[in-house]
């Protein structure tokens, strides 16, 4: 497998007044992908299909990238892309009605990528192990009793009170919070608390602190412990040095240690390149893989240009405890 790049959470469509930087800063790092000859994969929540999303918003978004896609194609090969909770019905159909002529190869949303080093990189877009308990119990039952990788993924696409449990959180957030921070948009209450942040005056009165939670529950607390713990430990069961994720809105890069099996612990590499939506202050970005160097990079988009604002090892490192 050849070097990958993957840029997640470009939510096209999602927001009418957008101001070009997401198809700007998507169509330069497309080039870039050609240029270098990358596998380019988008881990989720490429459109946005939530029923409060107008069909002309995505089509016109849509329309700016496309012959960016359509050149990756024609050189490149296909595309991996994922589902995402923001396009959870995704199928090849409606793919190609968005991007005629751009080749899609969808991907389970349980990935695991083998590299020619023999190293294997898991891919999710996130959303999966977003502080649901049931795929935490399956996850940790699984390392417990030593399932197969391959076993693990069936029983995580396959369990109903898994999936039952991701839609209940889903229908939380479209029924109740998504309205309401519509509203909050409208009267632009969010980009007062943000411009507060921004320029370090942080948040004093206890309304000012409701609505810096509200602006940022889905960006900020997602990357809480308990996310990014499922998801080193799912990594280990599925025998994965590094986790690209999506989902959350925040790029980083963070470095988790998983103590398991009879004194066993295993570091693992978890990388997120940030997301797309018009209101987010914070530059737009992918991840950059190096199968053989064994790195991978954060790169920000400035300009026409990408700049690494991080990089790491995700060489393979198991050890005994108290080594």
């Amino acid at each position: 497998m050849t070097d990958i790049l993957s840029v997640s959470d470009l939510h096209f469509g999602r927001q009418a007044p957008r101001d070009g930087t997401s198809s700007e800063a998507f169509m330069a790092m497309v080039e870039h992908a050609i240029r270098r000859r990358m596998r380019l994969i988008l881990p989720g929540d490429t459109l946005d299909l939530f029923p409060t999303v107008k069909e002309e918003w995505r089509e016109k978004e849509v329309r700016l990238v496309r012959d960016a896609m359509c050149q990756y194609s024609r050189e490149c090969g296909y595309i991996d892309i994922q589902c995402g909770n923001h396009d959870p019905v995704l199928d090849l159909e409606k793919l190609a009605h968005c991007f005629p002529n751009v080749r899609f190869r969808l991907l389970d949303p349980i990935a695991v990528l083998k590299t020619h080093q023999s190293d294997s990189i898991l891919v999710t877009h996130g959303h999966l192990v977003d502080g649901i308990r049931r795929a935490r119990a399956l996850i940790d039952a699984a390392l417990e009793q030593k399932h197969s990788p391959e076993a693990l993924v069936l029983t995580l696409l396959r369990d109903e009170s898994l999936h039952e449990s991701v839609a209940n959180e889903e229908h939380k957030m479209l029924t109740v919070i998504a309205p309401f921070m519509d509203r909050l948009r409208r009267f632009r209450l969010h980009d007062f608390v943000e411009d507060l942040i921004l320029r370090g005056k942080g948040v004093t009165t206890r309304f000012e602190q409701k609505m810096h939670t509200l602006r940022h529950m889905r960006r900020v607390a997602c990357w809480r412990a308990e996310m990014v713990d499922t998801t080193a430990r799912l990594a280990v069961a599925l025998e994965c040095s590094l986790a690209i994720l999506g989902h959350n809105h925040t790029a980083g890069i963070v470095r988790r240690t998983v103590y398991h099996g009879s004194g066993e612990k295993t570091q693992i590499v978890i990388a997120n390149n940030g997301g797309y939506l018009g209101s987010d202050p914070r530059p737009r970005g992918c991840l950059a893989v190096n199968t053989e160097n064994r790195t991978v990079e954060l790169l920000h988009f400035t300009g026409r240009h990408l700049r690494t604002f991080r990089s790491e090892s995700y060489a393979p490192w198991v050890g005994g405890i108290g080594r």
